[in-house]
Order: C-alpha cells, then structure tokens, then sequence
C-alpha cells in the first residue's frame, strides 16, 4: 500500500522501510525477531513527530476506510502536588499499563482516574490494561497529616509584649495558621497521635556562630543547641552543658483571634538588657507531632520563607510600637523610655555626619532630588514629589531631622530601574548614578542609602543569579548582564563601595504594595522576595547594612500608601524612617566605640 501522502511521515526519509501492516524505524531493526515483533514505538526522527504501530484487524480497516489509522497513547494530566509517569506511553493494544506515582512531599494519593473512572490501587500499585482509544489519567493529590501541619506559618516579623514592667515586657513573635487550615489539621490528626506547636526565641546571630536553625540542628541526635528548661515554679533549671541555650515555648492548642480570624500562638523573650536593645532576634516555629511512640520536628516556614523576614530587635518593634496611632500613650511612653531612648541617648556620633540617597519616585523632591547646584549629574532627573507630602515628612529627611545628619546628595529618579532593560543607561541606577553621589566641590557622604528596585519588580525583571564578586567584575572590566535584577544590583553596590570607600552603605529591601506593572500579585510578590532574598546576600557580599523595610511595612501596606498603591503617604514614610533610623542605631550601637 502507497503510504506516502500520510501527514504524519516524510516519504523522503531514509530513515524509514514500509510493510503491510505498519511502520517501522529501522535504528530499532536489528535483526528478524525485532523486525517482526511488531511493537509500537513512539518518538522523533529528522525533526518529525512518529509513531511506528502494527495494525491489527481493526485498524487495517480503519485504513481501508478512511486512508487513515488513529494512534492512541497514554496522556497524562499533570498536577503541581505530584507525577505520574509510565515506561511506555504507546504500549500494545491489551498490554498491562503500571502508573508510576510520585507525590510531593506532604501529599499522598486521593484519586487516580483513567478515562474519567477511577481505579484503586492493588497492593499500592496502579494499573490498568491499554485499550484502542488510548489512556487519560487525571490523579488528585491531597496533604498527608505531615503535609497539613505545613499549614502553620510563622507571623511576620516581630511586636513589643508590654506588660508594665521589665520583668513583663519584651519581644514577642508569633506562629499563625488560617482558621480553614487549623480546623483542617484538628480534623486529620490520627488516632494516638498528639501535637505541640512551639515557638523558639534565638539571637539572629547564632546561625551563623553555631548553626542554621534547622530540625537537625535543634532537635537532632548531634544537636548544636540545647532548649533552656523551667522547673515547675518556672525558674530557669541550670545547665552545664556547653552548646548555646535558646528560649522555647509549647502549647497543644493555638488559639483563635476573632478579629483576624487565625489561630496564633506567643512566644516572648522578656526583660531585655540593654545591651541586647538593638541585637536581632529570629522566631523560630515549630511543630512537634507524636506517632506510635515516635517524635518528629518540623521547623515550620518562616514568612515569606525568608528568616530574615522574622528577625527583629527590640528597639525595631518599639520604633514601629511608636508610629502606631493605634497604641495608648502610656504604653507609647514606657516603650520609649525603656527601649528607644536608652539606645538614642547612647548614640550621639551621627550628628554633623552626611547622608546621600541613591533611588527611584518613591525618594524624591522637587528641588531636592534634582539640584544641579548640589550635583551637576541630577538636574534632569525627574520627580514624584512636589505637593503630595512635605519635604519634612520624607523618609530622608525626617532621619536627617531626627539624629542630625545633613543630606549630601540625593540622586533619585522617578520611574528609575537597576537593570538596563528598561529606560536609559544613564538612569538606570547601576550605571552612572552609582558613582554619583558626592558634590560639585567632591565631599563624600558618611552615609549612602540605596532603595532601589521596586521598578524592577513591577516590571517582572528576571532574578539572575549572583553568587560572588567574580560574576560582575574580572579585575579590570564590569562583565555581570546589567539585564538581569541580580547582577545589576550586584553592579550598582561594587561600583558606590568602589568609588566611596570610606562610606557606610544601607541596603533597603522592598517593602510590599498595591501596583503592577504587569504579571499577576502572585508572581510580583513571589519575586519580590526572591529580589529581598538576594538584597542580603549581596549586603553580605560586600559588607553591606540592611534596612528591614520589608518586615517594617509587612502585609498590612494599604494605609500607608497614596492613591495610585505605590507611592508612600506621610505616614507610610514614618516606617521608612522608623526603619532606616532603627538600621542606623543599631549599627552605630554594635560598630562603633
């Protein structure tokens, strides 16, 4: 029979030889027995999708009727929660089909169908027979117990616990779940087994002294701390052991808060000395579960899956207590005389001391942020603000106002991005506004603040990747893909430590708001914690401080934004400033002498 005019082959191929009843590749035909086995194969050659079948009886008629034959396989549904996969997805016509599947981890099995009916697993195995018109599989995934228990998040960042004393008061942070996936979880737990949620209180610091805070590391076999223990008057039992010690907190049960409804459970560190005022604290979630006899751990994810979303001090979270409008008086003046003065009064060097800012609309004033008189290079840069807000009530001008600090240079421009894929070179913040931050007569700041990046995100600029110095500079030239966030960003920080030395840099990490420019929230948020991830990985990199903003603004951003969802009000720049200020403090209490 003349096949060649069959849109499924090319007649020209060399590839191939034709029979009754079938098509075959001949790389599989090695001698007779192959040749005649007459398997179906399913693959591609010269760049042509193939499918090599024998007919049987129905087929060949098929054919004689239509001058076609329908081939069927196995089509597979994917699922984001697991995967199916099977060796042969053109098996024979009566063949036994074994599904191969492979749940995430904390998921199980619900339902697998095929062909919209669905089969039960035999001995754990699902299979079923191939039939002519082929094979749909559909597989629903559901959260085993385990995978439940991941339901429970730890809060954002960090509050002050005030309870009118020393002895009463302190750093409180939080374990949180959703009241559909609390109740969900209660409704899952087996039989015999209980659960403890806990909430550990450590100095940020210990991970990178002792350990990274992970199941193993607190709770295993070799663990490298050791949880501090109360006897049953709640007096701290002595320990002579040597590992570092860390506050922990249990309960059985969280506890529902109607006005947001969620569950949470507190965990505190109370009466802070001073010298621990400005020292980050991280909050560690945990949930220990017992089955059978058997304990298991499980750090739960920390906001945002970012640890140092959950780090704050307790000078941070009283700056914040203080913006709150919400928060008696008396509270407000028993946080700031215990907590904020007792830093502040400590820390006089940053009077007289000079502060440039390198960023886009959301650091900008008209007649500030493009004086050429102060710097010859930003007299075109355009600006956001002009009536909207005061001068006084700017992020960096309330922080030069509050500690006595002069504003050098300002070299903001609205619209501005780091990466260059976007407006001009020049306005690109890794170009040459990095290297623009001193005056005409060429003083240098003490100071240099770079928040810079939320263009970026709102234009879903792709991340890159950055993992050291030698990806954006080969000792002589700038080679990183100033097109990418990582890269660019990296570029920008090398080219102000280059050029400013003798400067302190802060990085601000972004904070979330309301504005798209494109792509849907999910994606803008996803990435703008991967962009928030690599900010302090960079800072690392290069020595750099980090402003928490991201933790200072959290979740709640709507009221603290103008109308357009971006830019911030006058009480949104309260919590730059808090942030910045609490950066600046706490630098100055833990470096300088």
């Amino acid at each position: 029979q003349d096949i060649s005019s069959w849109s499924l082959y090319n007649a020209n191929s060399t590839y191939k030889m034709f029979m009754i009843g079938g098509c075959y590749d001949t790389r599989y035909f090695t001698n007779d027995t192959t040749f005649t086995q007459a398997q179906k194969f399913k693959g591609t050659m010269d760049n042509i999708r193939i499918y090599d079948f024998a007919m049987d009886a129905e087929q060949m008629l098929e054919y004689a009727t239509n001058k076609s034959v329908k081939v069927s396989g196995v089509e597979i549904a994917e699922n984001e929660n697991g995967r199916v996969t099977v060796d042969n997805y053109a098996p024979a016509i009566g063949s036994e089909v074994v599904f191969n599947v492979q749940p995430n981890q904390g998921y199980q099995v619900k339902t697998l169908k095929v062909n919209g009916q669905e089969i039960q697993a035999q001995n754990g195995v699902y299979k079923t027979t191939m039939i002519y018109d082929g094979l749909y599989v559909e597989t629903e995934f559901e959260k085993t117990f385990e995978g439940k228990l991941q339901e429970v998040k730890m809060g954002y960042g960090a509050s002050v616990r005030y309870g009118g004393t020393a002895e009463y008061s302190g750093l409180r942070f939080n374990v949180v779940a959703s009241k559909a996936d609390y109740e969900t979880i209660q409704e899952s737990i087996p039989v015999g087994a209980s659960v403890e949620y806990g909430i550990l209180v450590i100095p940020a610091d210990y991970q990178t002294k002792y350990g990274a805070f992970t199941a193993e590391n607190l709770f295993g076999t070799n663990a490298k701390y050791h949880l501090a223990q109360k006897d049953a008057q709640g007096n701290m039992v002595a320990y002579t052991g040597n590992l570092p010690q860390v506050m922990n907190f249990w309960t059985d049960e969280l506890f529902y808060n109607d006005i947001n409804q969620t569950y949470v459970y507190y965990g505190a560190i109370t009466n802070i000395k001073d010298e621990n005022l400005t020292r980050a604290f991280v909050g560690v979630g945990v949930v220990k579960y017992t089955i059978d006899g058997e304990t298991t751990y499980m750090v739960v994810e920390y906001a945002n899956n970012d640890i140092a979303n959950n780090t704050r001090s307790i000078y941070q979270a009283a700056k914040l207590l203080l913006e709150n409008d919400a928060v008696d008086q008396t509270v407000k003046a028993w946080v700031r005389k215990n907590y904020v003065n007792k830093v502040e009064s400590q820390v006089n060097q940053l009077q007289g001391k000079t502060l440039s800012i390198l960023g886009d609309s959301i650091s900008t004033f008209q007649g500030v942020s493009n004086n050429a008189e102060v710097n010859a290079t930003i007299g075109n840069n355009e600006v956001f603000y002009t009536t909207q807000i005061n001068q006084n009530d700017t992020w960096w001008q309330q922080a030069a106002n509050n500690t006595g600090m002069q504003v050098l240079v300002n070299n903001s421009w609205a619209g501005s991005n780091v990466e260059t894929n976007h407006g001009n070179e020049i306005k690109g913040g890794c170009t040459a506004r990095a290297e623009n931050l001193h005056t005409v007569d060429g003083e240098e700041p003490d100071f240099i603040a770079v928040y810079m990046g939320i263009n970026d995100c709102g234009c879903l600029t792709e991340l890159g990747e950055f993992n050291g110095e030698e990806d954006i500079w080969n000792g002589t030239e700038y080679i990183g893909n100033t097109g990418k966030f990582a890269t660019a960003y990296a570029t920008m920080v090398h080219k102000i430590i280059t050029r400013y030395s003798g400067s302190t840099i802060f990085l601000f990490t972004l904070p979330r708001n309301g504005y798209l420019w494109t792509g849907t929230k999910e994606e803008y948020n996803a990435l703008q914690d991967e962009y928030n991830k690599m900010i302090y990985k960079i800072a690392e990199e290069f020595n750099c401080e980090v402003v928490d903003l991201a933790t200072a603004v959290g979740d709640n951003y709507a009221p603290y934004l103008l109308g357009d969802k971006i830019h911030p009000n006058a009480k949104g720049m309260d919590i730059i400033t808090a942030a910045f200020e609490t950066a600046l403090y706490t630098y100055y209490a833990s470096n300088v002498q």
